[in-house]
């Protein structure tokens, strides 16, 4: 019973996966824009992502899969460099003009999440270094 439940659970993931993705990345051409000849070319690169996305993901785990811990660390590895730029990411987006200002942080705060993206950045280079210094 454990098991199904357990198959169903990451089947399910996958798909909405599988679908969730492309769409995002479709999405980022011109998010504001409705025109139906906009949403063809996003349909577009709707169906190209869903193609390709998988293929990726299919080869990286044909070429990582003789070792996990290689699979791991790789995996590991592009989640720590990715962190930087989905902090900046979110900083633009918190104190950008799509967010009304009352909502949006504080000169302290923004002072402090500033830090902190600095010290990602910094662990990052450390990270490099460490990794591919000989």
């Amino acid at each position: 019973m454990i098991s199904v439940a357990a198959f169903v659970t990451m089947l399910s993931t996958v798909l909405t996966v599988t679908d969730a993705y492309p769409r995002v990345i479709s999405e980022l051409k011109d998010p504001e824009k409705d025109k139906p000849e906009d949403k063809k070319e996003k349909w577009k690169i709707y169906r190209i992502s869903i193609f390709i996305i998988p293929v990726l993901s299919l080869s990286i785990l044909y070429f990582l899969s003789g070792s996990f811990t290689i699979l791991v660390d790789f995996a590991a590895g592009l989640s720590f460099l990715s962190a930087p730029f989905l902090a900046w990411f979110n900083y633009k987006l918190v104190t950008g003009k799509q967010m009304l200002k009352k909502h949006r942080p504080g000169k302290s705060y923004r002072i402090f999440s500033l830090i902190c993206f600095a010290l990602l950045v910094v662990f990052n280079f450390v990270y490099l270094y460490y990794t591919f210094a000989p």
